[in-house]
């Protein structure tokens, strides 16, 4: 009887420690799952605030740039920082065809459009602008545009797209160009 009696308390014994197993083990399973969350909602945090830094530190490093007197980069935004006015722009590429040395380099405009400005994702504003005019020679055509796209020039165009017939083209020929203009 006695062994029956130790066997039911060493029974009753394991009951309770494996309840009191169980019991910690409900308990302790939620409080751990919290802390993997938690942790990692924090290295995450701690992620995005390194990436944030980076970025602190490169818009940082580019106002230091920016506030440089002798700087190249802040002469080239300058010339995109430029105000927009259409008889001004006129006058720029007029002056250049006034320029041409010979009698066997011209350019004729014919037609010159300016679409609305549309803002652009680097807080410029951004303005089309169409051309039409005869050009005596391709060589003459290039000239003008290396003009127009050049880093030393008053105005920095863009010429987003542009075609015309292959080949020596003999005498005057007529050419469509639009150009993008970025401004203040």
């Amino acid at each position: 009887m006695q062994i029956q009696k130790n066997s039911q308390k060493i029974f009753v014994s394991y009951v309770l420690v494996l309840a009191w197993f169980f019991i910690i083990a409900l308990i302790t399973v939620p409080l751990y799952q919290n802390i993997i969350v938690e942790s990692e909602a924090r290295a995450l945090q701690e992620r995005e605030l390194e990436r944030e830094s980076q970025r602190l530190q490169e818009l940082q490093d580019i106002r230091v740039l920016m506030q440089s007197e002798d700087n190249e980069v802040v002469e080239k935004i300058e010339v995109l920082s430029k105000e927009f006015v259409e008889a001004d722009i006129f006058a720029y590429l007029h002056e250049y065809t006034r320029s041409l040395a010979s009698r066997r380099d011209m350019i004729v405009f014919r037609d010159m459009s300016f679409w609305t400005p549309q803002s652009t994702d680097l807080w410029f504003q951004s303005t089309t602008v169409n051309l039409s005019f005869v050009v005596s020679s391709e060589e003459t055509l290039f000239n003008f545009m290396d003009f127009l796209t050049r880093d030393g020039g008053d105005y920095k165009f863009f010429i987003p797209s542009f075609s015309y017939e292959l080949g020596e083209l003999e005498g005057n020929f007529p050419v469509q160009l639009p150009l993008i203009l970025y401004h203040r």
